[in-house]
């Protein structure tokens, strides 16, 4: 099976840019998901639990944002 996807440039390169960056945007989202959770699963016992929460609530912003818009993080 094949997928093809085509533009009309230049009046499409916006789109045709973000398609092909598509897989960059993901492993950006990913890597950010990633560093999150580290950071509330790992983070020192130095850390204020008051950051710990605020690092959690912003990891379930990222998936709840990226759900909204049909962005699977991990599959």
């Amino acid at each position: 099976m094949k997928a093809i996807l085509e533009f009309d440039l230049p009046r499409e390169q916006h789109e045709f840019e973000n398609a092909a960056q598509g897989g960059n945007y993901r492993a950006t989202v990913q890597e950010m998901a990633e560093m999150l959770r580290h950071k509330v699963k790992y983070g020192s016992d130095s850390q204020h639990s008051a950051v710990t929460l605020a690092y959690d609530e912003i990891q379930g912003n990222l998936f709840e944002i990226a759900n909204k818009n049909k962005v699977d993080v991990f599959d």
